[in-house]
């Protein structure tokens, strides 16, 4: 279940880089290639997303997976806005770091 948390936060991470004040944020000043990376942003986003929900569907099964997934979708948001507000520098590194963790600690299982 902690891997689903890190993937659901990558997640939301890839669609906050799919904004373009959020991409000057936090990966470049210069905005020549944004479009390329917001389209592939959008597509990790959606993806994981969805690939989230699906391990949490077959981990808990689907009444309890959904209400887990939610339950990380809120985690994920509060913990995404709180460090793309006090400490933007940290949100990338914190996702790789976090989807390193997660995998694994899920192969650890």
């Amino acid at each position: 279940m902690l891997l689903t948390f890190f993937i659901i936060f990558s997640g939301f991470i890839a669609l906050n880089i799919a904004m373009k004040r959020h991409y000057k944020q936090l990966i470049a000043k210069q905005t020549e290639n944004f479009k390329r990376y917001q389209m592939l942003s959008k597509i990790f986003a959606y993806t994981a997303l969805i690939f989230s929900c699906y391990l949490s569907i077959l981990h808990s099964g689907m009444a309890n997976g959904l209400l887990y997934w939610l339950a990380f979708l809120t985690m994920a948001a509060f913990l995404n806005s709180f460090l793309l507000t006090y400490r933007p520098q940290w949100l990338i590194f914190s996702a790789g770091c976090g989807l390193l963790l997660g995998v694994v600690m899920s192969m650890t299982n």
